[in-house]
């Protein structure tokens, strides 16, 4: 069993001083380092390597996908470990889509089973089970064939990708300059040309659509 090298990511002090205590001193462990955002995180990597990253994740937004995504460019062969208390599978489909390689629900934690996660992940052997990703990529097709779809205009499939990374209408009208009413306007057009009725329905058509997107590029 190799060594894993842990960097712990929290904005909230009192995490990262628990799992640093939970984690000290545990056989092939040790801490490369802690950093409370995304930014720190990478410069701690680049001065101290870290083949795994425990991330604390406490609500889901693109602040959240970011950090992933951010710390995976920077270090493609570290391994991210995600805690979080949001239990939905949308949400493991968007941080495994982001980079993350696995994740443990705080209210099902113990010791035993975030120690062994690391070992795994440290290991490089994988660690997601098949039957626990959500079935989500014949989506597209089912729609396809129950529905004449009519395509999005640029613009909706702008306010759809960032309605996916999370965002209300106001930060969707801050982002593409425009009025709130005017977001609303695009979201009912969206809502009606895709034969859905919310935004967590355009969340998974979208991550059905990349998880498609994917699979035609390996």
């Amino acid at each position: 069993m190799g060594l894993a090298n842990v960097l712990i990511v929290s904005d909230n002090f009192l995490i990262r001083l628990g799992l640093r205590n939970l984690l000290e001193g545990k056989s092939g462990i040790r801490i490369a380092g802690e950093a409370g955002n995304t930014s720190d995180a990478i410069a701690c990597m680049k001065k101290y390597p870290a083949n795994v990253v425990i991330l604390a994740i406490h609500k889901l937004g693109s602040a959240s996908v970011d950090a992933i995504t951010e710390i995976t460019k920077s270090a493609q062969k570290t391994k991210i470990l995600v805690i979080t208390s949001l239990d939905d599978p949308l949400i493991l489909r968007r941080i495994i889509l982001a980079g993350a390689h696995r994740h443990l629900l705080e209210s099902h934690l113990t010791s035993e089973r975030l120690i062994k996660t690391i070992y795994t992940l440290a290991s490089g052997k994988p660690c997601i089970a098949s039957h626990r990703m959500p079935t989500l990529r014949d989506r597209v097709g089912e729609y396809s064939k129950k529905y004449q779809l009519t395509p999005l205009t640029p613009r909706e499939k702008e306010v759809l990708d960032l309605i996916f990374e999370g965002q209300q209408n106001s930060e969707i009208a801050g982002a593409l300059n425009i009025v709130e009413k005017t977001v609303k306007n695009h979201i009912n057009s969206i809502y009606t040309k895709l034969h859905i009725r919310g935004r967590s329905q355009a969340i998974r058509l979208k991550l059905a659509e990349l998880e498609l997107q994917s699979e035609r590029r390996s």
